[in-house]
C-alpha cells in the first residue's frame, strides 16, 4: 500500500480556495509555486521542483496551515477548500 501523500491534499485545498491570500504569491519564500500572474501552478509543474527537496514541501504545508488564521479574514477559506476537496476526492 502506497503511504498518503499529505502535501498533495495540501496543494488540492490551496488549488480549491478560490482566493489564496496574495500575501502567498507576493512572498519570495513561496513564489516558487506561483506563475507570473500571481497564480498557484498546477501539482504537475510543481512536482518536479519538491522532488527531493523537503523545504518546498514543507512551504505547502505552512500555507496550508495559514489558510485558517483569523486575524487575517481566512479563516473560513480554509473549512470551504477542505469540503470542496473531500466532495471532489470522496
Amino acid at each position: 500500500m502506497t503511504p498518503r501523500d499529505f502535501y498533495n491534499d495540501y496543494y488540492n485545498i490551496l488549488a480549491a480556495t478560490p482566493e489564496l491570500p496574495p500575501s502567498f504569491a507576493q512572498t519570495t519564500e513561496y513564489k516558487w509555486a506561483f506563475d507570473g500572474n500571481g497564480q498557484l501552478k498546477t501539482w504537475e509543474e510543481l512536482q518536479p521542483l519538491m522532488d527531493n527537496n523537503d523545504s518546498l514541501k514543507d512551504d505547502l504545508e505552512t500555507m496550508f496551515n495559514r489558510l485558517g488564521n483569523p486575524s487575517d479574514g481566512t479563516s473560513p477559506r480554509i473549512r470551504n477548500g477542505y469540503e470542496d476537496v473531500v466532495r471532489n476526492d470522496g
